[in-house]
């Protein structure tokens, strides 16, 4: 453990050949260690050589690095996966991807579900590090399996970088676009929850109408969620939402099927009044008309015959009564209410 420690004061004090020549094969020599646990020590901290060690000698230490992802240990396999992708820019992307992506489809589906976690990420951020279409297509395939991983945690490495991919492979995205959608009916309600996360960064990158045309049926269906951590999240997302399109847009296409919930069953009514509530934070990107349309469903709540949804309703009156762009006008529908 102390090799990574010397490895730094050796660059501190510009010993670059020392480097080389005393901490490369004590690297190697860890990694091929007959005990698992001075091999997970010596992956614990992998990264640290890839930015100290020569260009012409970091291809050396990035190979003992693959040996480690291959180890029979799971401690091991756990450990170096995480930290592998910091040599992608000093190795260079060809080599990276030549050595890289066998490894990912060996262990896509590793017993041991904290490798697939780590294995997940490693292949999003190996896919978004290339950009390329060719790239994108032989890696969507491994993605589609690692999104239908029977353990929900890997799922969500991945699912929490679909702003990342529809920005920077969108060509990615539009392969994944089928399996993304049908994670809406997912069974761990985390996964529907980073999906509905998601949606903001993918209507960001891909335009209203491709989420229109493929996953608003799916992400309107998500308001009447059985989860309400679900429902939550995607009351979230309006003001997200509204920022990507344009108010025109998520009142034509999102704001209708948001007033039919103001006459559904309790819990359903419960999370509509968050919704809008975190619609009205957007104050700056909705028009006036709309703000007073979302305004008059949070007034009717103060009326609803559930006592527990009137107090929420006025309480998120009270927080635009103590917000200080809230105009006039909207005050003085909002103050007799609460005064009532």
């Amino acid at each position: 453990e102390i090799i990574p420690a010397y490895c730094k004061i050796l660059n501190e004090i510009k010993q670059f050949d020392l480097i080389v020549s005393d901490v490369g094969p004590l690297v190697k020599a860890a990694a091929e260690d007959p005990s698992w646990r001075v091999k997970a020590a010596i992956a614990k901290e992998f990264d640290v050589y890839a930015p100290i060690f020569p260009a012409d000698s970091v291809p050396l230490i990035f190979r003992s690095g693959i040996q480690l992802m291959q180890d029979d240990e799971p401690e091991v396999r756990q450990v170096i996966v995480p930290v592998m992708f910091a040599y992608c820019s000093f190795v260079g992307l060809e080599q990276f991807l030549q050595q890289t992506v066998p490894m990912l489809q060996l262990l896509y589906d590793d017993p041991v579900p904290e490798v697939r976690k780590a294995v997940a990420e490693l292949t999003v951020d190996t896919s978004i590090a290339t950009g390329t279409e060719s790239m994108a297509n032989q890696i969507a395939d491994l993605l589609v399996k690692l999104l239908a991983d029977e353990d929900g945690f890997v799922r969500l490495k991945i699912l929490s970088k679909l702003p990342r991919i529809a920005d920077e492979v969108p060509q990615l995205l539009t392969r994944l676009t089928i399996t993304i959608k049908n994670l809406f009916s997912d069974s761990n309600w985390r996964v529907r929850r980073a999906i509905c996360y998601g949606m903001p960064g993918i209507i960001t990158s891909m335009g209203p109408e491709y989420f229109q045309n493929h996953f608003l049926t799916e992400y309107l269906n998500t308001l009447k969620d059985g989860v309400s951590e679900v429902r939550i999240a995607i009351g979230e997302t309006f003001p997200q939402m509204v920022e990507a399109a344009t108010s025109e847009w998520f009142f034509t296409h999102i704001f209708p099927s948001i007033k039919q919930l103001t006459k559904d069953e309790y819990l359903i009514r419960l999370s509509a009044i968050g919704g809008l509530r975190e619609l009205l934070k957007a104050s700056e990107t909705i028009s006036e008309t709309h703000q007073g349309e979302v305004l008059v469903y949070i007034l009717g709540f103060t009326k609803d015959s559930v006592p527990n949804i009137r107090c929420n309703a006025a309480l998120a009156l009270s927080s635009l009564c103590n917000d200080s762009l809230t105009d006039n006008n909207k005050l003085q529908l909002i103050r007799p209410v609460l005064q009532e």
